[in-house]
């Protein structure tokens, strides 16, 4: 049985990704500004949260692709194409966005002035995770399994 490491690490990155968007949506300041409704505050986080959820969507997105190319792959035909060229493509680039945001705000949260980035997006360790999560997919491919 092959185990595809991707399979796991796509997954956990999605998760994270979505206890951000949750950690925004039930801050104080954001329940303030929305008048406690946690709802409007999702959907608020879902449209970037005024920049500061734009590093969570990406790795979500990056995640769901990643998802996505593991589920169409395909040995030949238009499906190999999608799987393989199409999305990866894209998925390098977004893992490049996500890896990047997400290591500013990790920093951010570490500096001096990080406690508004603490305060609106929950602890440091959700992009520690993230970063690690898509650096980790990003390298570790799947082996090739030859049959006979």
């Amino acid at each position: 049985m092959n185990m595809n490491i991707n399979m796991l690490t796509y997954p956990i990155v999605a998760v994270v990704a979505l206890m951000i968007l949750h950690s925004y949506a039930s801050s104080d300041m954001v329940q303030l500004a929305t008048q406690g409704s946690y709802f409007s505050g999702l959907v608020q986080a879902f449209m970037g949260g005024y920049g500061n959820t734009i590093a969570a969507l990406a790795a979500l997105i990056c995640s769901i692709l990643g998802i996505m190319r593991n589920l169409l792959s395909a040995k030949g035909g238009f499906g190999a194409l999608l799987s393989g060229r199409m999305i990866g493509l894209v998925n390098t680039l977004i893992t490049v966005i996500a890896v990047f945001g997400n290591g500013v705000l990790a920093y951010l949260k570490f500096s001096d002035g990080g406690g508004i980035y603490t305060n609106l997006l929950g602890t440091s360790i959700f992009e520690i995770v993230i970063c690690a999560g898509l650096i980790l997919a990003f390298f570790l491919k799947p082996k090739k399994v030859i049959e006979n």
